[in-house]
Formats: structure tokens, sequence, C-alpha cells
């Protein structure tokens, strides 16, 4: 009997393992586009969502899209600046972008109309490759260089 039963247990573990990554692979094939806004960026490089917003960087500046209508995304305005910007992050209200071997930083606390406030440069004009935050510190990773930390 307990053999018997040890066998069940047994099957059914195995159908179940055997079954369930089926049905986690179905799930994820069931993605369908929702909305889109075609523009003609200078090649879009990072996005970054806050709330209803997403801030696109592009190589000819940020780009602020609502997207609070997934179905009808709107570009609301942004902020021209022309150079190689990689990243985006945002923090309490702030974003901060990678341009080529400096760091930008942008208020967006008023979404619509984003304010660059300050800007970090790299020692050398070294490019910068990654950045980070934590706390008040900007973490920056830098080629050649090694890492920075600059705090607030």
């Amino acid at each position: 009997m307990i053999h018997f039963r040890l066998s069940i247990l047994f099957l059914s573990i195995l159908l179940l393992s055997l079954f369930t990554p089926l049905v986690s692979a179905q799930d994820s094939l069931n993605i369908s586009a929702v909305g889109s806004l075609y523009d003609f960026w200078l090649e879009p490089e990072d996005i970054c969502i806050v709330g209803d917003y997403a801030f696109v960087v592009a190589q000819d500046g940020l780009h602020v899209m609502d997207i609070s209508d997934p179905e009808t995304p709107s570009e609301l305005g942004g902020l021209d600046f022309y150079g190689y910007e990689s990243k985006v992050v945002e923090k309490h209200g702030y974003l901060y972008v990678i341009e080529f071997y400096r760091v930008l930083i942008i208020d967006i606390h008023t979404p619509v109309h984003p304010v660059l406030i300050s800007t970090i440069q790299s020692e050398d004009h070294h490019t910068v490759t990654d950045i980070s935050i934590s706390g008040n510190a900007l973490y920056m990773a830098v080629p050649y260089s090694g890492f920075w930390l600059e705090e607030k």
C-alpha cells in the first residue's frame, strides 16, 4: 500500500513538473502591442518610466511621453541637447542622463517642462558607461579612470 501511494505521489509530481512549464510558456506567448507612437527621433537609447510618464533619451535629447492611456501614448514635450545619450535613471524627481563624458541632471517635477539644472563631468573627459544612485550618492563607471562617487 505504501509503495502504491509513493508511486501515485511520484507520478503526480512528474506530471505537474512536465505541464507547469507549458502553462507558463503559453502565458508568455500572449504578448501583444497595445499602443505605439512613431516619431523620427535620432536613435533612441534608453527609457525610464515614472508614473504616467515615459522619458525617452535619444541622441537629439529627452522626449517626455504621456502613457496614462497605453492605447494612445502622446509626446508632451522634452529637452533638446545633442550628444551621445546612452542611459537614464530617475531618483526623487530628477533624471540622471549619461551624455558621453558627463552626467546631466534634469528636474522633472513638472514632467511637461523638464529643466537641466546641473552637469557632472568625468575626469579627463573619459566616457561615462554606467550610473547608479543610492541615497545621496551618484556612482559612475568610467573606463580608464575607474569608479567615481559624487555626493549631492
